[in-house]
């Protein structure tokens, strides 16, 4: 019977873990401004940004990312340089971060940024 309960409640503990779902993407720098990472609704636990150094088949960038809320500028918050990387750490098991509510400026607008996220 200590088995049978013991089985029954490691079957509900694997329902009751979130299966991670991870998915990337890249995103182009605006003329000016701020832009969102994700103009369609991305939830995730945490995800990581990066400015691209090069490697990869990738263009390296020439300026400064930044990373932050809607009025971001290219001289405030988080800033990433050619290699950068930051990631937003993991809020809870939920997803937590809508990337459509994080913004990025940049100095070039020839720079670009790619991301990888959890949900």
């Amino acid at each position: 019977m200590k088995t049978l309960r013991f089985f029954a409640l490691l079957f509900g503990l694997c329902l009751a873990i979130p299966a991670g779902n991870v998915g990337n993407g890249s995103t182009t720098c605006p003329a000016s401004g701020s832009k969102r990472i994700s103009s369609i609704s991305l939830r995730s636990i945490t995800f990581t940004v990066q400015a691209p150094n090069g490697s990869g088949g990738t263009t390296a960038n020439m300026g400064t990312i930044t990373l932050g809320g809607s009025g971001v500028t290219s001289t405030t918050a988080v800033s990433l340089g050619a290699g950068d990387a930051y990631t937003f750490p993991a809020a809870a098991s939920t997803a937590q971060y809508d990337l459509t509510q994080i913004y990025f400026a940049c100095s070039n607008s020839a720079d670009s940024i790619v991301y990888t996220y959890l949900q």
